[in-house]
């Protein structure tokens, strides 16, 4: 079992108190392993510098907890390293991250191919981007909203356990972490348009230049505890969350970057980041 073996998620999600269910396989190749012994051949990956948020494409505005045994056993399985679920149909707390495979999983497939540059796009080559990334499914598709209580516990703990992650690996959010439909489109990074421009849409709705600075202030959270920082924190959530559906909703928001800036400035002096 060659390669980077990331079996530690549990124990980082967990101390970042996010709710975790640590999966096991019951048939297929896979049958009688934990999530930390698999990987898709026994391979690791090799070397872990990205993650990439996708979607399942699972219908929209319910708990899809089929699309979790579709990933651990279809053909390519598995087909993705974790899935965060909106509840299970309230079997789990809506967030939960399900832990599908320690090594190697296919889910970002073709992209990378910046005609302009040619391969090494992030210094990955050419549709190599599963030997270097973790891939996060999940439980939502294309035009789903992420409004409502439901949803924002999902997105929010996506953005707490990333961050974590990140941390425990070093890894910065920018370039560390994109969508799917980054790696197939390009237009990031000082990146051309991909030749592969239009193959994935995953993960809909969200902004990577705003996920990114999210999951920054995370784990600057989460580097340095401070219980007043993270009420802030948590605020500045609150309020980037709501400049968003103003902004969705085509209605002013005045007042709020100048919001958003103190409170990062407060957290910031709080935190020595």
């Amino acid at each position: 079992m060659s390669g980077v073996w990331l079996r530690d998620l549990a124990k980082i999600l967990t101390n970042a108190r996010v709710p975790v269910v640590e999966e096991s396989y019951n048939r297929g190749p896979y049958a009688g392993k934990k999530w930390s012994q698999v990987g898709f051949n026994n391979q690791g990956y090799r070397a872990f510098k990205f993650i990439v948020w996708h979607h399942d494409a699972s219908p929209a505005n319910q708990d899809s907890p089929g699309a979790l045994e579709w990933m651990k056993y279809m053909e390519i399985a598995p087909a993705g390293a974790i899935w965060v679920c909106s509840g299970c149909n309230k079997k789990h707390a809506s967030g939960t991250w399900h832990l599908i495979a320690a090594g190697l999983s296919n889910h970002a497939g073709t992209g990378g191919n910046d005609p302009k540059r040619g391969g090494n796009t992030w210094g990955v080559p050419v549709d190599g981007m599963n030997a270097v990334a973790l891939g996060i499914e999940t439980d939502h598709t294309y035009n789903e909203s992420w409004k409502g209580a439901q949803k924002q516990a999902q997105l929010n703990s996506l953005r707490r356990g990333t961050a974590a992650i990140m941390l425990a690996y070093k890894l910065n959010p920018r370039p560390g972490l994109m969508r799917h439909l980054d790696w197939t489109n390009g237009l990031i990074d000082g990146n051309g348009k991909f030749t592969t421009y239009g193959r994935k849409n995953d993960i809909d709705g969200l902004d990577l230049t705003d996920e990114r600075n999210r999951v920054r202030a995370i784990m600057q959270e989460l580097r340095t505890p401070n219980p007043k920082a993270a009420a802030l924190t948590r605020r500045l959530e609150r309020t980037r969350a709501k400049k968003a559906e103003l902004k969705a909703a085509g209605e002013s928001t005045a007042g709020y970057p100048s919001m958003i800036h103190r409170l990062r400035d407060r957290i910031k002096r709080l935190t020595g980041g």
